[in-house]
């Protein structure tokens, strides 16, 4: 058996043991979903969701920023909060429409998808290590013969997963844009078809970095603020890898929350989290959320760059996928 940590909620903690294997996700997802059913009927619970492939690692970093939102929410009858993990997008917009999930924060291609899908309003963002914005850099060996995304053609890429923003739909964007085909990869080891980019999906920054620096695959696409983070991509690799381009700046990533969440409800959780940054309990709980610094209200500069993303979004999932 494999522990999943502990899952804590208004005062109590409730152990869950999950199933080895493939069951692991299946098992987890139902006991969150069973839970949280009240929701459409009562909103003594707040259920939060967030895509991943790592249910029980991901619970640990949303629980503390939960708990610590619904803290503030005493008047309106909120009495616990839920966390709820989702395999896809799909998935996540079905339960927003649902109302079996009322917020949810994840990178900008998953929110423009929530917004498109389900009606989710973006009502904060991110700010990371100063900054609400980030790029995707695209990198090779130092010793490689790729200058341009051009050169691309024929060899291979590795991507993070297929709903990364920086590292799955921005470079891929990326390769339409400059004329080639994206193809997935049966595995990282097999060669692309003349002319062809073929892409593999590593699931970690420093996977990707690894299989560069090993020649396993010729390229890499992570986010700038990564490639910047050592825990990330490692000093011992990136000594040997360079970036060749670059795609235009994004949001860093954006708090929804669903349609039809009553006002006074939205409003306090938008002050909560602007307010979370100005004392010592919410900062551990901005540090454990993906070690966020603090949130901000989106301006329109904001908005017009998450929606900038949507023709890309379109033509990654009409040409790639």
């Amino acid at each position: 058996m494999l522990k999943s940590g502990s899952q804590q909620s208004a005062g109590r903690t409730t152990s869950l043991t999950l199933a080895a294997g493939p069951l692991r996700y299946l098992t987890l997802l139902l006991m969150l979903l069973g839970s949280a059913l009240v929701l459409a009927a009562d909103q003594r619970v707040l259920v939060m969701g967030r895509l991943s492939d790592d249910p029980g690692g991901t619970i640990g970093r949303l629980q503390p920023l939960l708990d610590y939102v619904v803290a503030d929410l005493a008047e309106f009858g909120v009495e616990r909060g839920q966390v709820i993990m989702a395999r896809d997008a799909n998935q996540l917009a079905s339960y927003l429409r649902q109302e079996k999930v009322d917020w949810v924060g994840d990178t900008a291609a998953v929110a423009l998808q929530l917004i498109d899908r389900a009606g989710a309003e973006p009502i904060a963002m991110v700010n990371k290590r100063g900054s609400k914005r980030y790029r995707t850099v695209l990198f090779a060996r130092t010793d490689s013969d790729i200058d341009t995304i051009a050169d691309l053609a024929g060899k291979t890429i590795a991507f993070q997963n297929t709903s990364s923003t920086s590292a799955y739909y921005l470079p891929a964007g990326m390769l339409l844009e400059a004329g080639l085909r994206p193809a997935i990869l049966v595995s990282p080891l097999e060669k692309p078809a003349p002319g062809v980019v073929g892409y593999a999906f590593s699931r970690l920054e420093a996977n990707s970095a690894a299989w560069v620096h090993k020649r396993v695959v010729d390229a890499a696409a992570v986010s700038d603020q990564d490639w910047n983070d050592a825990e990330r991509i490692p000093t011992s690799f990136r000594d040997d890898l360079r970036v060749f381009a670059e795609s235009p700046e994004v949001p860093r990533g954006i708090e929804l929350i669903r349609s039809g969440l009553p006002a006074e409800l939205r409003e306090q959780i938008l002050e909560t989290l602007l307010n979370a940054h100005q004392d010592d309990e919410g900062r551990r709980a901005l540090a454990a959320y993906f070690r966020t610094d603090q949130f901000t209200e989106p301006t329109s500069d904001d908005l017009e760059a998450l929606y900038a993303l949507r023709p890309w979004l379109r033509r990654v999932r009409e040409e790639v996928e």
